[in-house]
């Protein structure tokens, strides 16, 4: 690989890039490549900028301010700006080790378009590790489509001559990955994956958590109606928010059919709400058992709900434009564009041994 540039966006990460960008110089450092850092602000109004630029000395490194936030918006604006043939992702919050560009480097990139990396959720110190323990139960592996799920620009490395012609669709509230994922397989990118595991910080509080959860709802039900049945079911949101809207149905029979009892009816409400939270037995079954359980299922509940809320709206909410659910449209020129790049011509993932995703 003759260079790589690695794009972080930012709005308000003044707290976090210090520390993402020192991690990059510490794996520069071990690694014979050209490497660029492209940091793209969406309207920062700390002093995340001024974190950027005063790298700049001991990084080979260009800041981008965008007009507008946005995550597919802004990792579009860092693939413009990056001058090497293959464009990494982390978040401001990813913290690669020094070995992270070393093992890049001894991958054969000519036989991939596309290179999944995984993470480690780690929780700050004196903070309780409720998200890395929620994080386990919502987002298990359950389906037989590990390119889509695991397709996460948290920690994500393609070709830019991809990226160009694929892009990510800035129309998404979220899960602008997982679409480009159905998109890449459609036009035959091939797919690799990473060893190294970069630490992701665990740094949402609550409600920030439940918002992204809801947001990533929407998303997965505009995805689901954009590409139709063939969308799997991510993470098994789809079955588990099925599984909640028929139990809270049936815990509205139950309120109904004891008018007079207001106890019995909200006690039955409560036991019905934890029940259709807890309703995604695959990641319930892989629980951190050193948690307690009371308070994770009450935050289990609470997360599924904010999911199957979101997809529930993502699914038939009137609102969503004929605009905001049109797939994005390579045509044959994208898909030139990448089978030029290296992809296979027969419309599918190259299936090199080496090339599975775990």
């Amino acid at each position: 690989m003759a260079g790589i540039s690695v794009v972080v966006i930012c709005r308000n990460e003044a707290r976090y890039l210090d520390g993402c960008l020192a991690a990059i110089r510490g794996a520069a450092e071990h690694t014979r490549m050209a490497v660029q850092v492209v940091v793209v602000d969406g309207r920062s109004t700390d002093a995340t900028v001024a974190v950027a630029t005063a790298w700049r000395p001991v990084l080979d490194l260009d800041v981008v301010r965008c007009t507008r936030a946005g995550y597919a918006h802004q990792r579009n604006a860092g693939v413009a700006a990056a001058r090497h043939p293959w464009v990494a992702f982390v978040s401001a919050d990813v913290r690669v080790g020094p070995d992270w560009l070393a093992e890049v480097e001894r991958v054969p990139v000519h036989e991939y378009d596309v290179l999944l990396g995984r993470f480690t959720l780690t929780t700050p110190p004196g903070r309780r590790p409720w998200l890395a323990a929620l994080t386990t139960t919502v987002y298990p592996t359950s389906t037989d489509d590990p390119f889509v799920e695991r397709c996460s620009t948290v920690h994500l490395l393609a070709r830019k001559e991809i990226l160009a012609a694929v892009p990510f669709d800035e129309r998404l509230p979220a899960c602008e990955d997982k679409d480009l994922a159905v998109r890449l397989r459609a036009v035959g990118a091939r797919v690799g994956a990473l060893g190294h595991r970069p630490e992701h910080i665990a740094r949402e509080s609550v409600p920030a958590a439940l918002t992204k959860l809801y947001r990533e709802g929407v998303a997965l039900g505009l995805l689901a109606r954009r590409h139709g049945p063939g969308f799997p079911d991510l993470f098994g949101w789809r079955r588990a928010t099925m599984r909640s809207a028929a139990c809270l149905l049936a815990g509205a029979a139950v309120a109904a059919a004891v008018p007079s009892v207001p106890a019995v009816r909200l006690l039955a409400g409560a036991a019905l709400w934890i029940a259709a939270g807890a309703r995604n037995p695959r990641g319930w079954s892989k629980r951190d058992r050193r948690f307690p359980v009371l308070p994770l299922v009450g935050l289990h509940a609470a997360a599924m709900t904010a999911a199957g809320v979101g997809y529930l709206v993502g699914r038939i909410r009137p609102a969503a434009s004929e605009d905001v659910t049109a797939p994005v449209r390579e045509g044959q020129d994208g898909r030139a564009r990448v089978r030029a790049a290296g992809a296979d011509r027969g419309g599918q993932p190259g299936r090199h041994a080496a090339a599975q995703v775990p």
